[in-house]
């Protein structure tokens, strides 16, 4: 089932270098990535529901009932959506016409020109997405799977409070997120500041505000409400990749966003064991002690820092020329 998603989030950035105009794109992608958040949030106390009470068995009802809610969407993803605008047979001429003159000229023949592996791994500017994608999903995934336990072994928080902050924790990076994407779209129809300078600020703030947040955990003791507010509040600034790296792989790249996003969240999802990997060989030491816990917390800071520089160094949203360009010289594959 987790393969079988994978090809998701990328088939999602392939239908939107298609169907958002420039200046919604932000808005509009953030909008699509924070319905995986709500989705968390739903699924984590439905879960928990489904298997105290023994519906349907228990533990196997999630299965169903996930599984049930995918098919339903599937339903509803082949008749209701199409390749591009122009394809749809509902849409009016005005919003037809509006989205096309909204949108990067692309080439007509992409369909059928192998994909540039050579260009896309030898730019700098896939590289900085990348690298920036890396360093959030890292810093991500760690407190998603070790927030609960420093909650409950550390801060001795009650289980019913710990649902509620994990809530928070979501629901904070959710409407940073949105605003985030407002935001962007909106000083970029303004003018106020080029495409990469916006995506540079809020990729920025999206990971060196975490670091600054987390950097100061550990020494704020078992300080409860202190330490809570500012892990909630590191999400809330990692919301901000809504004008950041998430609409980022469009800026560059239009008519190739989904293999670039494929590329760069693949190499992101490997954090999904070395994150908690990591984490798992710091706390194994010394009973996970505090000492170990700010490790972890560092740990995270460093990696976090590291794609902020990097992105600010490297990272740009002008579409590349090999993605772009109908004339594409065969030799820009040879150099």
């Amino acid at each position: 089932g987790t393969r079988a998603q994978g090809v998701n989030s990328a088939s999602m950035y392939a239908m939107f270098s298609r169907w958002a105009p420039t200046e919604e794109r932000s808005r509009l992608l953030s909008i699509c990535t924070i319905g995986q958040h709500v989705g968390t949030i739903v699924t984590m106390p439905t879960s928990g529901y489904l298997i105290q009470y023994g519906v349907l068995g228990g533990w196997p009802s999630c299965f169903y009932l996930f599984g049930l809610i995918g098919c339903v969407w599937f339903v509803f993803w082949i008749f209701l959506v199409y390749n591009s605008p122009a394809e749809h047979p509902r849409i009016s001429k005005k919003e037809l016409f509006y989205i096309q003159q909204n949108l990067p000229q692309t080439s007509s023949e992409r369909n059928t020109r192998p994909i540039p592996w050579s260009c896309i791994l030898r730019s700098r500017a896939v590289w900085a997405v990348t690298v920036a994608k890396f360093a959030g999903t890292w810093g991500f995934t760690c407190l998603l799977t070790k927030l609960p336990a420093y909650l409950s072994d550390v801060l001795h928080f009650p289980i019913e409070k710990n649902g509620l902050i994990n809530a928070s924790v979501y629901t904070a990076e959710i409407i940073a997120m949105f605003l985030s994407g407002c935001s962007s779209d909106y000083l970029r129809k303004k003018g106020y500041l080029s495409n990469t300078n916006i995506r540079k600020l809020f990729e920025t703030l999206a990971l060196l505000g975490p670091t600054l947040c987390l950097v100061v955990v550990p020494t704020m003791g078992c300080n409860h409400w202190p330490v809570v507010s500012l892990i909630v509040m590191s999400m809330f600034f990692y919301g901000m990749v809504g004008g950041g790296d998430i609409p980022c792989f469009v800026d560059i790249a239009p008519e190739l966003a989904g293999t670039i996003f494929g590329l760069a969240n693949g190499l992101a999802g490997t954090t999904g064991f070395l994150s908690p990997l990591v984490a798992g060989i710091f706390l194994d030491k010394d009973h996970g002690g505090m000492l170990q816990w700010a490790k972890v917390f560092y740990t995270s800071c460093g990696i976090y820092a590291f794609g902020a520089l990097f992105f600010l160094l490297f990272g740009s949203a002008e579409p590349e020329p090999w993605a772009t360009s109908e004339d594409e010289p065969e030799s820009q594959e040879e150099e």
